[in-house]
C-alpha cells in the first residue's frame, strides 16, 4: 500500500503548483529563491524557507515568454534572472523592478542561458538548438 507520508528523497513541493513539466531550476546565489522555468511557457520564483525539518515555499513572482521556457539562470548579484525559450528569445527579468525585457533572439529555440562573471568583465551568453 502507499503511504503519503512515504518520502525518502525528502522532496519537497513548491506551491502553487506548475501547469506543465519543468525544464530548468536554479537557486539564487545570494538569497533563498529558486527560480523554475517550465513548458507552460513561465518563469516562477519563490521564496523557499526552512521550518524545522520542512521547506515551505511562497511564490514572489512570475514571467511568460510565447513558448516553453527550457533554461534559466542568475546574475551573480542575485537581482536578475535570464531566460531562454522556444519562442527562439532569451529575456531579462529584473526582480526589483519586475520588467521582463527581450535581451536576444534566434532562429530556433534557445537551449541554454549563461551569466558570466570574470575579474575584468561580466556577460551575458545564449545558445539555440540546431
Amino acid at each position: 500500500m502507499f503511504s503519503t507520508a512515504h518520502n525518502p528523497n525528502k522532496d519537497h513541493e513548491v506551491v502553487p503548483h506548475l501547469n506543465d513539466s519543468i525544464s530548468s531550476l536554479s537557486f539564487s546565489p545570494v538569497a533563498d529563491f529558486l527560480i523554475a522555468g517550465s513548458w507552460d511557457n513561465y518563469v516562477r520564483c519563490w521564496d523557499i524557507k526552512q521550518s524545522g525539518a520542512m521547506l515551505q515555499s511562497k511564490a514572489i513572482a512570475e514571467q511568460n515568454h510565447a513558448g516553453p521556457v527550457l533554461c534559466c539562470c542568475w546574475s551573480v548579484d542575485g537581482s536578475k534572472v535570464f531566460t531562454g525559450s522556444c519562442d527562439k528569445s532569451a529575456k531579462l527579468w529584473d526582480l526589483n523592478a519586475n520588467t521582463f525585457t527581450q535581451v536576444a533572439a534566434h532562429d530556433a529555440p534557445i537551449k541554454t542561458v549563461n551569466w558570466i562573471q570574470a575579474p575584468s568583465y561580466q556577460c551575458f551568453n545564449d545558445g539555440k538548438l540546431g
